[in-house]
């Protein structure tokens, strides 16, 4: 990619037509100057559309040294940081109904001998599940709390999140070992006692979003 013809590549940033500087020659380049160009009006980088489709965090990674000549359509998406975070929150809330009815269909197949099904749900819940946990920790961050400061009905985060690994890691060894009755206990109940915990402590972010 010449620098003559990044100048030439135009994209959108939040339905406004912009032209990429010399410096800009890949994607990765441009999104580290989209990044930055919002940073300065107090904005956050949502996500990307790569004509009509949304670009995913895998894409995003392996395009960071794609040439913008290769592209068509690029437009960045940007949000108020406080709006960010109120969606990030309300996205989480529904995350947790949705790991609680997949580990209760997980809970199910293990029940019925299924070890294919159970295996995808038990991967789902541990990435799920541990997702929510560093989400958590990231908006109490936003909100000005030390997650090493928050209780969730009278247990710290930190013994939350210890207990809640523990809970992963005896998933995947009953997995592991061929345990599949085993298992009802760990998603239903185990991991089902998390769910209230979690409620909680997004519930204490949006009231501090106000």
């Amino acid at each position: 990619m010449t620098q003559q013809a990044a100048e030439g590549f135009r994209f959108k940033m939040d339905e406004e037509w912009c032209e990429a500087p010399g410096k800009v020659a890949t994607y990765g380049d441009l999104e580290g100057w989209v990044t930055e160009r919002l940073r300065g009006r107090g904005r956050v980088l949502l996500g990307a559309l790569h004509g009509e489709a949304g670009v995913t965090r895998d894409e995003a990674g392996r395009w960071q040294g794609r040439a913008l000549g290769e592209f068509g359509t690029l437009e960045f998406l940007s949000a108020e940081p406080r709006a960010l975070a109120w969606r990030t929150c309300a996205d989480m809330l529904g995350l947790l109904d949705r790991l609680a009815a997949r580990a209760e269909e997980t809970a199910g197949a293990a029940e019925a001998g299924e070890r294919e099904k159970t295996l995808m749900g038990v991967r789902d819940c541990a990435e799920g599940w541990s997702f929510v946990l560093q989400s958590l920790r990231d908006m109490l961050r936003f909100v000005g709390t030390d997650p090493s400061a928050v209780e969730l009905e009278g247990r710290s985060l930190a013994a939350v999140a210890r207990d809640l690994r523990e809970t992963i890691q005896r998933m995947g060894d009953a997995m592991g070992r061929g345990e599949l009755s085993g298992l009802k206990d760990i998603l239903v109940h185990d991991l089902g006692y998390h769910v209230a915990l979690m409620r909680e402590g997004f519930e204490r972010v949006r009231e501090k979003l106000g």
